[in-house]
């Protein structure tokens, strides 16, 4: 849970001591008590140091990772199927077998 609110968050700023993360409204189940705690954990053994975490849930215009991993999701299956509709050997059975592409069939490459 603690990576998932994490990824609907953007970093607003950090000093030594504090760490403010916004939170788009969407995500905001994401965040209990057990969440944040569980985050404030993780990142004070990144930093090495104890920290004040402070999540305010707020409509921003930042990409959260979440959003990211979503869009280049997204990009890549569309990527995918440009490269099968522009394939010589695709466009020859479709030509000479009539051939058909079922609508979701095609995946990216991992």
């Amino acid at each position: 849970m603690a990576q998932q609110l994490a990824e609907h968050c953007v970093l607003d700023s950090m000093t030594d001591t504090q760490v403010r993360l916004l939170l788009l409204p969407e995500g905001s189940n994401l965040q209990t008590s057990l969440s944040e705690q569980s985050l404030k954990q993780a990142l004070e053994k990144h930093l090495a140091h104890p920290i004040h975490l402070t999540i305010q849930v707020l409509v921003f215009t930042e990409e959260t990772p979440s959003q990211r991993r979503i869009r280049m999701l997204q990009e890549r299956q569309q990527l995918a199927e440009q490269v099968i509709e522009q394939d010589e050997f695709v466009r020859a059975l479709r030509e000479q077998f009539g051939a058909v592409i079922i609508p979701g069939s095609v995946r990216p490459h991992p």
